[in-house]
């Protein structure tokens, strides 16, 4: 029996697993239950966790060369509207994006790759990441890549959303960086007193409307994703808050880009009176998927056999080494950190023996690991 016919036997346990995900969907940093049901599915698989902070690894195998793969557990805040069975029932949040898939994904290659750890020549290591979005989470797990060979990622539609598409490995990610704005001025009732007054919604109005001009030399673009502010219609407000990003081509120009909106921001705080404060939220640079390692990924996918039900898996008219990845994945994040510290080079070579075929990461902030006996609670460089 080869291995894909021993991943089709998972399917039921890969599906249960993704739809817990699906119900209980969480955001950001603490997916307290996703991290608490991985460890419990690994240490049930006869793997050991280790807790790293937010996030949880497990390593197969035990020598040299390593290849890593990383499943993002984190949701949307937002309703879901899907009305099935398995459901978020919150109303607050949604796996929109796929991540309940990947996290299941992860699983499943934990429990097939554990079946056939004596013949793993090499070292896996899986990679479950939180805070995904708003790219957030893998700046805290830098320092679990540091020494892989090879960086693979999943993410489950967006350039193949058809079932039987595949696309092996991906360019033209965009830096981005998330910030928050918060301006502060002094209330004051609107119509007995308004010049003693210092309207902070005012200055944030302003603010949005000069951010989103910054976009129009084409280096870059900034968005604003939300302004909030002020407590009463007769009362001059006094706090005003914007969420915002901005997505570059290159980690140069998204620095620049952001220097700029820190400069115009300021100006207005000055010239308003208001004091400004700015806090920088997630970032993640620009990668791209190792040309040479994603044709061997689409070589492979179309060599797979049929399923148990006759059906291949990859249609051939379907199957691309090569997609364009006009948006920001915090993957990226640790494609940079993989390949700064020597990896995608030489080509691979790690294998089962039954088998045919300018800027600096930042700082890891996160604890070190545990393993779960202290603690109960696809580029490298391809992507697809």
């Amino acid at each position: 029996m080869d291995y894909y016919q021993r991943a089709c036997e998972l399917k039921g346990e890969t599906v249960a697993n993704r739809r817990y995900f699906h119900t209980n969907a969480e955001v950001g940093l603490n997916c307290d239950k996703a991290k608490a049901y991985v460890m419990e599915k690994l240490t049930e698989y006869g793997i050991e966790p280790r807790d790293c902070g937010h996030g949880v690894v497990a390593t197969i195998g035990a020598s040299s060369p390593v290849i890593l793969l990383r499943a993002d557990m984190d949701a949307l805040p937002m309703p879901e509207e899907s009305s099935e069975p398995f459901a978020c029932p919150d109303g607050q949040h949604a796996h929109a994006c796929g991540h309940d898939g990947h996290t299941a994904l992860g699983l499943g290659l934990a429990a097939l790759l554990r079946r056939e750890a004596a013949d793993i020549k090499g070292n896996v290591r899986l990679l479950f990441q939180p805070a995904e979005e708003g790219v957030r989470g893998a700046a805290s797990l830098i320092q679990q890549v540091l020494g892989a060979r090879w960086f693979l990622a999943v993410h489950l539609g967006l350039g193949a959303p058809e079932s039987g598409a595949l696309v092996a490995g991906l360019s033209g990610f965009l830096a981005t960086t998330k910030f928050d704005v918060r301006f502060t001025g002094r209330a004051a009732h609107a119509g007995l007193a308004p010049e003693a007054g210092r309207d902070a919604l005012r200055g944030a109005a302003e603010g949005l409307l000069a951010l989103h001009d910054l976009s129009r030399d084409g280096a870059g673009r900034v968005n604003v994703g939300l302004l909030s502010g002020g407590t009463a219609r007769n009362i001059v407000p006094d706090q005003a808050r914007m969420s915002c990003e901005t997505r570059c081509a290159d980690r140069e120009a998204d620095n620049a880009l952001l220097a700029r909106a820190r400069a115009l921001l300021a100006r207005i705080a000055w010239e308003r009176e208001l004091e400004l404060d700015i806090s920088i939220q997630g970032r993640a640079g620009c990668a791209a998927s190792d040309p040479e390692l994603a044709r061997l990924l689409a070589r492979t996918a179309l060599e797979l056999p049929p399923d148990p039900d006759g059906r291949q898996p990859f249609a051939p008219d379907k199957v691309r080494a090569e997609g364009l990845m006009k948006a920001s994945e915090d993957a990226a994040t640790l494609m940079e950190a993989v390949r700064l510290s020597g990896g995608c080079r030489p080509r691979p070579s790690l294998s089962l023996k039954s088998s045919s075929s300018s800027w600096r990461p930042p700082s890891s902030s996160a604890s070190p690991c545990r393993s779960a006996s202290s603690s109960r609670s696809l580029p490298v460089c391809a992507s697809s």
